[in-house]
């Protein structure tokens, strides 16, 4: 442990600030860089190749395991991932804050930088090595945001196929048994009208009753039917038994649609008949159907089985918006013609089993019956309609042997460390180098006051205090003026530009939602599917994108959407907390809150949000990203049910890859970014006290508004200099002198603060004795170190004896500051 404080203390240096932060946070990078590599390049030298995945865990379906595995994974993805960005979003506010250097150059061009956001007009008036790192930062944030999370992936498994067998009890008890069973379905003997024989038909279509074989499939010695009915008769019992409710969800029992079977394979289906079915009471036969049958079917013994069949599961892609149906080729057998209501829905599921079902309807009772004009059977005839009514007690299901995967793409898995070691790169050299350019980035507002009042902006000496207006152009104004008293928005510190893009992509991200959605929602309809990500869901059979890694990238695009969306609400908050930050120092005396605290100013926890906002947004990201994620989002299955979706040789064998889309998960989303977007909006009409100007995070504001009091003694002679700027016949304004193409605007940099580069600035004696210079430091130091108070600054007597106005600014705590007075000139 000593060892450890040792070195710790000596790569912490002297280091203070946001240095030590950034210390912390390019060891947090290195860190996670090292495991992420220990982990990517084994993953990567197992692979056949760095596009072919791997699998990294096995196990079975129907357990917990690949499930919770898969979201311990997930879950350490996201940790990681919130590291990474966090880590990466402070050397962009880094980045992004201007020096006080920068903020010289940016005033003397005639324009201002934004202070305590991110803002992109800074990227463009920061060095060029800032500006070219924040850049590096961003750029491979984007592959974070559209690959990580689908890095490591499930698959799940479902599978067409299964056998249909409904017998009694007895028959799974040693009782008597004879195919096909007392349905007598066969493939033969039938009788065709010349019409049916023009279309190419030449076997019988029951109509959804599976796979009918011909007679002598069923007796043949050894036929492979004959060896599966006696293996379900011999170890049926063994099967899983399911309540009404569990086999009609999973085999689509009276009508319910089918998803492919991800549990089961086979089921048997056991009536309440307890003697089984005799042939002589079942059916009316003629003397020669009788005399065929008697070699296989006798006429008065039992016959504990009714019926058999193989089935099949077929997923029918119903377009965009209506997802996947299921066709099952033994609907009717599973009684899917059972009683609904008027509006052809099932009544409510219970775990109690319905009294029954037909079991020949449609086609197949015509046929039976040869009532059917176009085809019949010679073969059978007479069916009774009490032996048509199938009462079913339970069902016994076959279990699975499945095998669920969890594996890993080698090729995004190194995208992303490749991101990763770049962003601890570029971390590492942002805090080596600016460091060593001595050029302390001004990161929150308190950093900027502190500059500006030590070191007075020369340039602002002749303006009025001015406030950001709702008119638009800022008109800086020459000399005292009268205080207009007026309670501003909070809107108004927002820049016009800022406003629209963020409004521009709220608007397209909530239309978005809301065109996808409506083209679900009809009168009537419930949604399909689950709210998580599943092949219950609708899904989109075809986009033009015949790769996993396409789709992954189709998937994740709306979280780059939602991420731009995030950072432009998260910039809306941070400009309105940087204006409370400042209106809150025309209310009381407050120490300023700076990266590198010195007398009574406080250090930041913090670079732009505090906790009761940065918390709540980061939890609403988390979770819209996680909403994102389960209502578009790429399904891979095994088993053989989904045919339709992209079988990529760069995925494993049998894996099918296909687009799947919650319309639950995209109901709420809907919903939340609704209400979400409207935040803003509410908070932007409170008002702003109107004893302060609002400066919003414009640079040129805050230094007009950044005087200090001169009423402490020490003070007075460096103030009393200020008499001879406030001549009369400097009192104009400014911005008529200029071009009306050149005149500033609020938002736009182009000259803003022309004015101030071009009016003739006071002489200024750099030649004075060094000892007074570092008194005047020394005195607003002191100021800058104390808490502080905006308002109408103490003057002494001698000030009002040649002035009508009074001085804005911050005081002491000692100083008696008071507000400003409505009508009164102030400068």
């Amino acid at each position: 442990m000593n060892i450890f404080n040792r070195l710790w203390r000596k790569y912490m240096g002297a280091s203070t600030g946001w240095h030590q932060a950034a210390k912390v946070n390019c060891i947090l990078l290195v860190a996670l860089s090292i495991v992420l590599s220990s982990i990517s390049i084994p993953i990567a030298t197992k692979s056949q190749g760095i596009l072919k995945t791997v699998y990294i865990f096995d196990g079975s379906c129907s357990t917990a395991g690949i499930p919770l595995i898969n979201t311990f994974l997930h879950l350490l993805i996201n940790v990681t991932s919130t590291l990474v960005l966090a880590s990466s979003n402070f050397f962009m506010q880094v980045l992004n804050a201007p020096s006080r250097e920068e903020l010289d150059a940016a005033h003397n061009q005639g324009t201002w930088m934004d202070v305590g956001v991110y803002s992109i007009r800074n990227v463009f008036k920061v060095s060029a090595f800032k500006r070219l790192c924040w850049f590096g930062l961003m750029i491979t944030s984007i592959p974070i945001h559209l690959f990580f999370n689908s890095t490591v992936f499930s698959t799940e498994y479902r599978r067409p196929d299964y056998t249909l067998t409904i017998a009694t009890e007895e028959f799974l008890n040693g009782g008597s048994y004879f195919l096909p069973g007392a349905s007598l379905f066969t493939n033969d003997g039938g009788t065709w009208a010349a019409s049916y024989w023009q279309y190419g038909y030449g076997e019988f279509d029951y109509g959804e009753y599976g796979t009918i074989f011909y007679l002598k499939d069923y007796t043949a010695n050894n036929s492979d039917i004959s060896a599966y009915v006696s293996m379900a008769a011999q170890y049926g019992n063994t099967w899983n038994k399911l309540s009404f409710s569990e086999c009609q969800e999973e085999f689509g029992l009276y009508g319910t649609v089918c998803n492919g079977l991800s549990q089961h394979s086979d089921v048997i289906l056991v009536t309440d008949s307890t003697e089984g079915w005799v042939r002589e009471d079942m059916w009316g036969l003629t003397e020669d159907q009788a005399r065929f049958w008697d070699t296989y079917v006798p006429a008065m013994d039992p016959n504990h089985l009714f019926f058999y069949a193989p089935c099949t599961m077929t997923p029918r892609n119903e377009g965009l918006y209506k997802g996947l149906s299921c066709y099952d080729t033994c609907y009717n057998a599973l009684g899917g013609n059972y009683i609904r209501d008027d509006y052809g829905y099932l009544p409510a599921v219970t775990e109690h089993w319905p009294s029954g079902y037909p079991f020949f309807v449609g086609r197949a009772l015509s046929i039976v019956n040869g009532t059917n004009q176009t085809i019949a059977s010679h073969l059978v005839s007479g069916l009774r309609v009490e032996s048509n009514n199938l009462s079913v007690q339970y069902c016994l299901a076959r279990p699975i042997q499945d095998s669920c995967h969890i594996g890993v793409s080698p090729v995004l898995l190194l995208c992303v460390l490749l991101c990763l070691i770049s962003k601890t790169t570029i971390a590492i050299l942002v805090t080596r180098v600016v460091d060593k350019r001595k050029q302390t980035p001004l990161i929150t507002l308190g950093d900027c006051i502190v500059s500006f009042i030590e070191n007075a902006d020369l340039r602002s000496t002749n303006y009025a205090t001015t406030s950001i207006t709702s008119s638009g152009p800022l008109f800086f104004l020459s000399g005292p003026q009268p205080w207009p008293g007026i309670q501003l928005r909070r809107v108004t510190s927002v820049p016009r530009s800022v406003l629209v893009t963020s409004s521009l992509l709220f608007a397209t991200a909530v239309s978005l939602c809301v065109y996808f959605l409506s083209g679900l929602i009809s009168p009537g309809r419930t949604f399909q599917g689950s709210f998580l990500a599943s092949s219950d869901n609708y899904t989109i059979d075809y986009i033009g994108v015949e790769t996993f890694l396409g789709n992954v990238l189709v998937a994740n695009s709306s979280q780059v959407l939602l991420s731009l969306c995030y950072l432009a609400f998260n910039n809306l908050f941070t400009y309105f907390c940087v204006a409370i930050e400042w209106e809150v120092f025309s209310k009381n005396a407050l120490p300023l809150r700076v990266t590198d605290p010195k007398g009574q100013q406080i250090s930041t926890y913090r670079l732009q949000l505090p906790y009761r906002y940065s918390l709540p947004l980061m939890v609403l990201s988390a979770s819209l990203h996680w909403l994102v994620a389960n209502t578009i989002y790429v399904i891979l299955t095994e088993g053989g049910y989904i045919e339709s979706g992209i079988r990529d040789d760069n995925l494993p064998d049998g894996v099918t890859a296909i687009l799947g889309y919650s319309a639950k998960s995209l109901f709420v989303l809907t919903i939340i970014a609704t209400i979400t977007v409207t935040i803003p909006l509410i908070l932007s009409f409170r008002r702003f006290s109107p004893s302060i100007v609002v400066v919003g995070t414009n640079s040129f504001l805050i230094s007009l508004a950044c005087r200090v009091s001169p009423l402490v003694p020490q003070h007075h002679n460096f103030y009393a200099n200020m008499s001879t700027y406030g001549n009369s016949s400097e009192l104009e304004v400014v911005e008529h002198s200029l071009p009306t193409s050149n005149r500033p605007s609020s938002d736009e940099s182009s000259d803003l603060l022309g004015t101030a580069a071009s009016v003739q600035q006071p002489p200024i004696n750099y030649n004075q004795k060094q000892a007074e210079h570092e008194k005047e430091l020394n005195l607003r130091q002191k100021i800058s170190r104390s808490k502080l108070r905006w308002g109408v600054l103490p003057m002494q007597p001698e000030w009002f004896e040649r002035h009508d106005y009074q001085l804005l600014g911050f005081g002491a705590e000692t100083d008696q500051i008071t507000v400003p007075v409505k009508g009164r000139r102030y400068q």
